[in-house]
């Protein structure tokens, strides 16, 4: 079972990573990117469904392409996302998907 702060620091992550994952088909920008200081304003802009901010990136961590994917469900076709942090693939809640 994850602990509170395990639990806190997860999902906003996967959000993040979530939406960045897709920014990187559109483009080669990368989230929380010491390079590109022009994102901040941003990402800090960022919410999820309930309005909570979510990607200040004081917790953010950087995932390759090869670390995100879309997972469908064979028969009924509903898909979501995955995302490996610490070598284990983790669901992405679809409420935290910004």
């Amino acid at each position: 079972m994850m602990s509170d702060r395990t639990h806190s620091i997860i999902l906003p992550v996967l959000g993040a990573a979530v939406g960045f994952g897709t920014m990187v088909l559109v483009s080669a920008v990368w989230a929380h990117d010491k390079h590109h200081p022009e994102l901040s304003a941003w990402l800090k802009s960022l919410a999820d469904s309930h309005g909570t901010p979510c990607c200040d990136g004081s917790d953010a961590t950087r995932i390759e392409d090869v670390d995100w994917q879309t997972v469908c469900e064979a028969g009924t076709g509903e898909c979501h996302y995955q995302v490996r942090l610490e070598a284990k693939w983790w669901d992405v809640p679809p409420t935290a998907v910004v």
